[in-house]
């Protein structure tokens, strides 16, 4: 539009009349010029030209999105699209679990957990050939039998199993909330319990044996194996089961 000056200037409100941040302007930049991850942001005073803010205002929107992933300031080189991950929701779920504790949060985020997991389950059976789960099942058994922490090899397991699904959105959501779930359990762990369970270094495995520990992946890595999305459903029901 000749003699425009801000992108929004003829833009709508809200439905509710609200006028969006300037964050919320940020991202809809980034929208409108389709822009994707590790593209170049135009520089503050451009963008306050653009978004009609100030500088403060543009350079504090930039840092609470810096801080979800949703662009990255590189100091001397200006700010670029983030990965919009949705990583950061891992920080938000444990601090909401922090500021309102609720003895239902740990089930809570397991249930969800477990819901996204069977959502992405045909993908991650998609991989014929893969020994790698069986390999770190294994290891997660004779170390958790021996009584040595697994707590490196469950995140590692973890890891691999999502592989197949890293670049969708359930599959993102799924590694977060499992990651909250796995961190809120060791913080929920009293001491008198830390140490008897520090084989049993994952979601829903506190308080179960070491032998269940490493029965629970190796059914998992034998289902992802087998590309058989009813075994790991079942088995992910066994692995999100609390003990008991």
């Amino acid at each position: 539009m000749p003699g425009r000056t801000s992108i929004w200037e003829d833009e709508q409100s809200d439905d509710d009349g609200r006028r969006p941040d300037v964050a919320e302007r940020i991202l809809a930049l980034i929208h409108r010029r389709e822009l994707g991850p590790g593209d170049l942001l135009p520089a503050e005073a451009e963008l306050g030209r653009l978004l009609r803010a100030s500088r403060p205002s543009i350079r504090e929107a930039l840092r609470g999105l810096a801080a979800l992933d949703q662009v990255e300031v590189r100091h001397g080189q200006g700010t670029f699209v983030g990965r919009l991950g949705l990583g950061p929701v891992t920080g938000m779920l444990l601090t909401r679990a922090r500021l309102r504790p609720s003895p239902g949060s740990l089930a809570d985020l397991l249930a969800i957990a477990h819901a996204l997991d069977g959502a992405v389950a045909e993908l991650l059976v998609a991989r014929p050939g893969d020994g790698r789960l069986v390999d770190l099942g294994a290891d997660i058994q004779h170390r958790a039998l021996a009584g040595q922490p697994v707590a490196p090899w469950c995140e590692r397991f973890r890891s691999v199993l999502m592989e197949p699904a890293a670049d969708t959105a359930a599959g993102e959501l799924a590694q977060a909330v499992w990651y909250a779930a796995y961190r809120l359990s060791e913080r929920s762990a009293s001491p008198a319990s830390s140490a008897s369970s520090a084989s049993s270094a994952g979601p829903g495995f506190l308080g179960l044996a070491p032998g269940a520990v490493g029965d629970s992946h190796l059914a998992l890595a034998a289902a992802v194996r087998a590309g058989s999305v009813t075994d790991l459903r079942a088995a992910l029901d066994g692995y999100y089961a609390p003990p008991g």
